[in-house]
């Protein structure tokens, strides 16, 4: 089973608080009674019962309730997202005038997005890597836009940092006139 981008990312951090809380639980066996280092194994076990949630659930949130999930969904000619109260916002291949992937810092892990930008009337519609269905648009976004899945690779590096991408701008790639008659 394949963990998500947020659930891997809070693996390394619950294991770093666990180590520091057990390092802690030592030190006050061994007779350390300071008042830091009762307040590491503290602030660390908090930290560990957060990352532990987060590694388990995925969720960044504490919310009880559950957040509406979004999906994206392939068609003929483009693409939808639906979301999980119904909402569905179609994006065609042919409107896209641009594409513009980024990463928003989510403090503990980042989430990878493209910006779809389209002249039908739509608007703007986004898409997380976190929303099922995301992966099924690199191929797909390849063949029709022209764009290399190696953009995503790309952009996670370094981490935390902004690393926005021009993807795709139809000003620089118009659509390629259809000849008549065969040549």
């Amino acid at each position: 089973m394949a963990l998500s981008a947020t659930r891997r990312q809070s693996v390394l951090p619950l294991l770093a608080s666990l180590a520091f809380v057990a390092i802690g639980v030592l030190l006050i066996r061994e007779g350390d009674r300071s008042l830091m280092t009762s307040a590491a194994v503290v602030f660390f076990g908090v930290g560990a019962v957060l990352f532990a949630y987060l590694a388990i659930t995925g969720r960044a949130s504490l919310v009880l309730v559950q957040p509406t999930e979004s999906r994206v969904e392939l068609e003929p000619g483009g693409f939808a997202v639906l979301t999980a109260k119904g909402r569905r916002f179609p994006v065609r291949w042919a409107s896209v005038r641009r594409v513009i992937a980024y990463k928003r810092d989510l403090w503990t892990t980042d989430e990878i997005c493209v910006l779809f930008e389209s002249d039908d009337g739509s608007g703007r519609q986004e898409v997380s890597e976190e929303w099922p269905g995301f992966a099924d648009l690199f191929g797909v976004m390849e063949r029709e836009l022209g764009i290399s899945p190696r953009w995503y690779m790309e952009i996670m590096m370094p981490p935390f940092e902004p690393t926005p991408r021009l993807l795709f701008d139809r000003a620089e790639h118009p659509p390629r006139p259809v000849e008549a008659g065969g040549a």
